[in-house]
């Protein structure tokens, strides 16, 4: 378990460096051209390192050392039950992030970015930290699913598996909901996994091959969502940035005074 704990938090170091490095080509950019930015700087490193022998073994990637070795039979329920666990601290700190002040300067700048400048935020900031967390969680998750893999391919990371359908679960659990988020990934996968068992008993109906199947039906139920309900399965509400109890008594001191001013 030392190797696993000391590779985690490399990992997520490493993760933040790399996130505040790219910060700078593209954090001043608006959402659509960055996203394709940093889409763009995957694309690179992943063709980089898949064509860089000396680093990861090029297209053969790396065999690496096995942290759950000493799990034997049990191997495959501890580091499932580490990613599980992984998820749920993400989850956790998400719901406690989106709690806290800053959740409301977050929501500021991707409402109006030109409002939160006027009230003196340091948008630029914010988003570089912002960028550099997202990418520690990410840094750390690539580790986890490398170790239960117990190797390290370029390829393994498409774009199609790690970023467009990501994208498909946060529109279909509902953007800026954790609750909605992890729904979403329930949803998706009981999807695709339908799809992907179902999908052969077609191939004498459908003119193509079924292999592609699974990503026009995604594509189509992916377009039915943003046409019928755009804001995804559990849309977007309000957070208090402290208990519900505190705000009720809060609320419930003026009405106290008013009555007792009246009597």
């Amino acid at each position: 378990m030392g190797l696993l704990l000391i590779s985690v938090l490399v990992a997520g170091a490493t993760g933040a460096l790399f996130g505040f490095l790219f910060s700078y080509p593209a954090i001043r950019l608006k959402e659509d051209y960055l996203a394709m930015t940093l889409l763009a700087m995957a694309q690179f490193f992943q063709i980089f390192l898949t064509n860089y022998y000396p680093l990861i073994g090029g297209s053969l990637g790396l065999e690496l050392p096995d942290p759950y070795a000493w799990a034997g039979d049990s191997r495959f329920v501890v580091a499932t039950g580490i990613l599980i666990l992984f998820a749920a601290l993400v989850y956790l700190y998400c719901e406690k992030l989106a709690r806290a002040p800053i959740a409301r300067t977050l929501r500021a700048i991707r409402d109006n970015e030109a409002s939160s400048e006027a009230l003196g935020k340091d948008d630029v900031g914010i988003r570089r930290r912002t960028l550099m967390t997202a990418s520690a969680i990410s840094g750390i998750a690539g580790l986890l699913y490398s170790f239960y893999t117990v190797d390290v391919l370029p390829a393994t990371f498409g774009r199609v598996v790690w970023t467009f359908w990501p994208w498909v679960i946060v529109i279909m659990g509902g953007a800026a909901n954790n609750l909605g988020v992890g729904l979403g990934v329930f949803v998706f996968w009981f999807m695709i996994k339908t799809i992907d068992s179902a999908k052969f008993s077609f191939s004498s109906i459908i003119p193509f091959d079924v292999t592609w199947l699974e990503y026009l039906l995604v594509g189509a139920i992916l377009i039915a969502v943003l046409m019928l309900r755009p804001e995804g399965i559990l849309k977007e509400k309000p957070t208090p940035t402290m208990p519900t109890s505190k705000l009720r008594r809060m609320l419930a001191k003026p009405a106290e005074k008013d009555e007792g001013h009246s009597g």
